[in-house]
């Protein structure tokens, strides 16, 4: 027996009477197309988190160690400074446009007198140097830029405050014109029975200083 085929088209298909109607061929009742597949997740915004990551891992690391290269190269530095070498007590020493010797090291329990005496926390020490314009222009003398040391290295700021009330320090800032020489007394606050070994003198507050023996 033959089969005859019916009509491709839905639309010609027709119903005998007392017949349910004929579908065509297709998916049962119920059946969907599978959902579609959520579009992959893009790794772009990953790996350039990840490559910042790298960037400031290498720039803090490098910030580290450029530190410690620093404070190590402070630290040799400070040692280096208390090792400078110390020029006998009667020698002249020149430090930028300046020569320096030392005159005398004094002790003293004041400064001044009546209404302007001036009492040391401790007991002052005054220098009393000679310094020498070599240079081609005026210069000015700051006892402020000078330093004591002791024995141990510690270095101890003038005291300039007490200065003022001292007659003829000449080291507060005192002007010298090349060829000429003053006596600068610069004022020093120390602990009582205190000896330092050395002084260390500027021609300014960022020179390199020269140190000369007080013992």
């Amino acid at each position: 027996m033959a089969y005859q085929q019916g009509p491709q088209d839905p639309r010609q298909w027709q119903t005998q009477p007392g017949q349910q109607p004929q579908q065509p061929y297709g998916p049962p009742p119920g059946y969907g197309y599978p959902p579609a597949r959520p579009p992959k997740k893009s790794n772009t915004g990953l790996i350039i988190l990840a490559v910042i990551g790298g960037v400031l891992l290498l720039l803090f690391g490098g910030c580290a160690v450029l530190v410690a290269v620093g404070a190590s190269t402070s630290s040799s530095a400070g040692g280096n400074a208390d090792t400078k070498a110390i020029a006998d007590r009667g020698s002249i020493v020149r430090d930028g446009k300046f020569e320096f010797s030392v005159k005398e090291a004094v002790r003293a329990e004041s400064i001044g007198s009546g209404l302007t005496e001036q009492k040391p926390q401790g007991e002052y020490i005054l220098v009393t140097i000679t310094v020498t314009n070599i240079g081609d222009e005026a210069q000015h003398f700051a006892g402020s830029a000078q330093k004591l040391i002791d024995a141990a290295g510690r270095e101890y700021e003038a005291d300039t405050g007490a200065a003022i009330w001292l007659k003829d320090s000449k080291s507060l800032y005192e002007q010298i014109n090349p060829g000429l020489k003053v006596d600068g007394t610069v004022v020093f606050d120390v602990p009582k029975g205190l000896n330092p070994v050395a002084i260390e003198l500027h021609d300014s507050m960022f020179s390199g200083g020269v140190r000369i023996s007080l013992t």
